[in-house]
């Protein structure tokens, strides 16, 4: 119980404290804490303020998040006269190559929750671009593309193209291929 009360307390003071570093702030934070939590909490508290790097460019999860935004934004921009984001065309291209694809297989395929999965998957049924059905004996549901979701990712498939070229105009095309590999190869979930 105590530990999760310091991890709380870390996990506060830790934002506040993230802020402060940022600024430059000398201004002392005064915070009450049950007797015998103090030490603890000081303790776990100047952990996380020196562990912090000196640079935010030293995170893996800052430099990740950071490229793969850049990423979304020139594959969305060559993605947009088709009318899909490039996380509609990746639900739709994986959709369209599974037999049978259930919400639990593609939710694997994506590397996404299947809350999350669900909510992108009611859109692109709202949108007349997947079906989802039980088949008769089966065990979960299955995902097909209608006709129109078929014709949508054909519409789609050469401007991700020119997105896959212009991603390797920007970065290389060595070390384009080299980063998906990599990328794939130490893909993991935790």
């Amino acid at each position: 119980m105590i530990r999760t009360a310091v991890l709380a307390g870390v996990a506060a003071v830790a934002a506040m404290g993230t802020a402060l570093a940022a600024s430059h702030s000398s201004h002392m934070m005064k915070i009450s804490l049950p007797d015998g939590m103090a030490a603890s909490c000081r303790c776990a508290i100047t952990h996380y303020l020196t562990a912090m790097p000196e640079t935010p460019t030293a995170c893996y999860n800052l430099a990740a998040r950071r490229h793969a935004r850049a990423l979304t934004r020139l594959y969305d921009r060559h993605l947009a006269p088709a009318g899909v984001s490039s996380s509609q065309f990746s639900i739709l291209a994986v959709t369209a190559r599974g037999e049978a694809m259930t919400i639990a297989n593609l939710a694997r395929a994506m590397v996404m929750e299947r809350t999350t999965l669900m909510r992108a998957v009611s859109r692109l049924e709202a949108e007349g671009l997947m079906d989802r059905h039980q088949p008769e004996g089966a065990r979960g549901i299955v995902l097909t593309l209608t006709v129109a979701g078929r014709d949508k990712l054909a519409t789609a498939a050469p401007l991700w193209r020119a997105a896959q070229e212009a991603y390797e105009m920007q970065v290389g095309k060595e070390d384009a291929a080299r980063l998906r590999d990599d990328l794939q190869r130490h893909a993991f979930e935790d």
